[in-house]
């Protein structure tokens, strides 16, 4: 049997990023390829020579993967057999799957994307704390540092999700942070023929609706109104909530707002911006309030960091919030992403469509946005109910 085989950089999907290395094996007029475990940007490798330039270890690895099918040819000529394309296959990659384990593999992905500009800042903090929970776990669970990337089944899965209930999380938090960075990490695996299906093929992931708190229009207009003058780092803080309360955008989006990102059309401001976060993009329109918090801060600092609002951490300015909020006399904990919540509610409540909030809040699906619709109800009914109970009690 006549068994053939070149190696070649699949066709990146851009430029800029990262292709998988394949071997194509040849034998009866049949084809099969198989990702080798590694990637290359297209400069970094040589087509006619099928070899990576300047990287060792990409070539080391394919002179493994040429010995091994020079050697499985001495045999099937010694001792004369049939095997298939795919069994031929089989046979040089099965030790790769054992050699490729599952940290190694989610942190190499996890910095690729990183470099190609690919994750935002909040997303790649994401993948960094699944990686280090999966490390935790792997430890607790099996007292190893790693294990193979095809050793990851669904019994893995639904003990690391209990793992991970056991620390506390909140449902949704383990299926947006954990499950689902895994579940990409593993499906980008399988493209690579490093794992033969996803285990989370059998494994569903289940949100769990939640209240979503939010300001009423008194406690937003009790918001606005508060002197803050004598303490200057409340009063910015204030002013970053009370913005997006008027346009819903999220830490992240608000902080990075730039000057190209306003821009004017018949009489009005917008702001038009891709989200950090889903990519989605924003055609925001801005009230009055928020243009005056724009103008406020029309400053030196905005010339020197290219920034629309002062600069500030998440982590600082939630515990700043949380003060301001007991100052004004509102009995709620205030965190940033209640300015997000209260922006939805608020539009809402004033007869705007739900096709509109959706797009203003740049929700990817209209089934986020619906949260929204369930805590309006929730308002209705205490309302109703809080009328009756008046009646009844003589009111």
């Amino acid at each position: 049997m006549k068994i053939t085989y070149k190696f070649y950089l699949r066709e990146p999907e851009n430029t800029d990023a990262k292709a998988p290395i394949y071997m194509q094996i040849t034998a009866d007029r049949k084809t099969t390829k198989r990702a080798i475990g590694y990637e290359l940007f297209a400069k970094e490798w040589d087509s006619e020579k099928e070899r990576a330039k300047l990287n060792h270890t990409v070539n080391q690895r394919i002179q493994q993967l040429q010995s091994k099918l020079n050697d499985l040819q001495y045999d099937m000529q010694k001792n004369p057999q049939e095997l298939s394309v795919s069994e031929i296959a089989d046979h040089l990659f099965k030790e790769k799957k054992c050699l490729t384990d599952l940290l190694d593999f989610f942190k190499n992905r996890m910095e690729t994307e990183n470099d190609r500009g690919v994750l935002s800042n909040g997303t790649y903090k994401h993948y960094k704390s699944c990686h280090n929970n999966m490390e935790a776990f792997i430890f607790n669970q099996y007292k190893k540092k790693d294990v193979a990337l095809d050793k990851v089944d669904l019994k893995f899965i639904e003990a690391f999700d209990s793992f991970l209930v056991k620390r506390e999380l909140s449902r949704n938090t383990i299926n947006s942070n954990y499950h689902k960075k895994l579940k990409t990490t593993l499906s980008n695996a399988l493209k690579q023929d490093l794992i033969d299906k996803n285990p989370y093929e059998n494994f569903k992931l289940k949100q769990v609706s939640t209240m979503r708190n939010y300001l009423t229009e008194e406690e937003l207009l009790d918001l606005q109104k508060f002197n803050f003058k004598s303490n200057p780092s409340l009063d910015k803080v204030r002013d970053l909530f009370v913005f997006s309360c008027y346009t819903g955008l999220r830490f992240s989006d608000a902080q990075d707002l730039k000057i190209k990102d306003v821009q004017f059309s018949d009489g009005m401001s917008f702001i038009y911006r891709m989200q950090n976060k889903t990519s989605e993009v924003v055609h925001i329109p801005l009230n009055h309030i928020a243009i005056e918090i724009l103008k406020k801060y029309d400053n030196d600092d905005r010339v020197i960091t290219g920034k629309l609002l002062p600069q500030i951490s998440n982590q600082k300015l939630n515990a700043y919030i949380k003060t301001v909020g007991d100052l004004v006399g509102i009995n709620k904990v205030l965190t940033h992403h209640i300015a997000r919540h209260t922006c939805a509610t608020l539009l809402l409540n004033k007869g705007v469509s739900m096709s509109i909030v959706q797009k203003i809040l740049g929700h990817e699906n209209i089934r986020t946005t619906q949260q929204y619709a369930k805590v309006l109800n929730k308002t209705i009914s205490d309302q109703v109910l809080n009328a009756f109970n008046q009646v009844n009690n003589g009111k």
